[in-house]
């Protein structure tokens, strides 16, 4: 149902997810780990809009209604943990998003160390430093689909695509179609073809 619920098939791997909590419980969720992500076996109909799913090791489709009698659009995504959000009303109805939802407060991205590079520091771990990966996700889709992460969104053409934060910013990389990549920091939106690649600059990079 338009931005209400969904419905997800294990593709490969294992995949876990999590149901959205009312405000009583979100104290016991945030205290319990992963104890509270139930495992996706085969096809499982009617997951809500708001479920936090765990991909990291493994593959999901997908599918949501487009809004409008339309139908219904699906895509295939790995590699990391998202929420997925879909608006139910406007211009944008039935664009559905995976918000990248892995927790970045224990790593490590400072400016000042990754610019050192003259004062015995190879200029080759700097460039390591700023490269380094905090989360990715890869999708392959038709239909209205966004992925977010920390500096960019990117929505879809009928594509291949991954999304990637990095400490020094979010970048999109399109293997096949097309991506309208939306810089949070720049308010700008780029369109980002097969092959192509953008970077979302974080602040100081």
């Amino acid at each position: 149902m338009l931005g209400e619920t969904l419905n997800a098939t294990l593709v490969a791997g294992t995949v876990l997810a999590r149901q959205p909590v009312d405000t009583v419980s979100q104290a016991q969720a945030r205290s319990s780990a992963r104890s509270d992500l139930d495992r996706v076996d085969g096809l499982v109909q009617g997951l809500p809009v708001g479920t936090v799913v765990d991909a990291r090791r493994g593959a999901i489709k997908l599918t949501t209604a487009k809004g409008r009698g339309r139908g219904r659009q699906a895509g295939r995504f790995s590699g990391a943990m998202f929420k997925v959000e879909q608006i139910k009303r406007g211009k944008n109805r039935g664009l559905t998003t995976l918000r990248l939802a892995e927790d970045l407060s224990r790593q490590r991205c400072n400016i000042g160390h990754a610019r050192r590079s003259s004062a015995g520091r190879p200029l080759a771990d700097v460039a390591t430093h700023r490269r380094a990966l905090l989360r990715r996700l890869r999708g392959r889709a038709r239909g209205r689909f966004r992925t977010r992460g920390r500096y960019s969104s990117a929505i879809v053409r009928g594509t291949r695509w991954t999304i990637e934060d990095r400490c020094e910013g979010t970048l999109v990389s399109v293997q096949e179609g097309k991506v309208a990549v939306r810089d949070l920091r720049r308010r700008r939106t780029i369109l980002v073809r097969a092959r192509q690649k953008y970077l979302a600059r974080a602040p100081g990079y």
